[in-house]
């Protein structure tokens, strides 16, 4: 583990893969009218087959998540989503730690939003060796899969 690293992490060792699920594929895997719906199905399929090894997603990408599905598909559909979500992954806790370091990068670094800069902060504390994002522009900070 990295000196000065979150005392919650354990998703990564130099023995171990891992992915981290941002907000678009989740949308995208339930929405199937969008345009990397398909893209979305077939990267679950490898997730799921450990192609990536274990996989997680945060409180704050759950909540995007459900919002979005709320406002789009309805209330059942963000249950059936959010239930198959909770079931299937562990769901990292933005503490006030990581939130204030978050915040920080909130500050600096354009043009990622709030929940963007969480992502960033547990990637970097918890070593994910990729994130699972359609955004581009977080390539310049990590391995992505997904984006174009």
């Amino acid at each position: 583990m990295r000196d000065g690293a979150h005392p919650l992490m354990k998703y990564s060792t130099a023995d171990f893969m891992s992915v981290f699920i941002d907000t678009g594929p989740f949308i995208s895997y339930y929405s199937k009218r969008d345009e990397n719906h398909e893209l979305s199905k077939l990267i679950f399929t490898e997730i799921e087959k450990g192609v990536y090894g274990d996989a997680v997603t945060s409180d704050y990408i759950l909540t995007e998540t459900m919002n979005f599905l709320f406002k789009k598909a309805g209330r059942d559909q963000a249950l059936v989503a959010g239930k198959k979500i909770i079931e299937n992954y562990p769901i990292l806790h933005v503490d006030n730690i990581l939130f204030q370091e978050s915040w920080k990068k909130f500050n600096v670094v354009h043009p990622f939003s709030l929940t963007d800069c969480t992502n960033l902060v547990l990637a970097e504390h918890y070593g994910f060796d990729n994130v699972f994002t359609f955004d581009s522009a977080f390539k310049q900070f990590v391995k992505v899969i997904g984006a174009k």
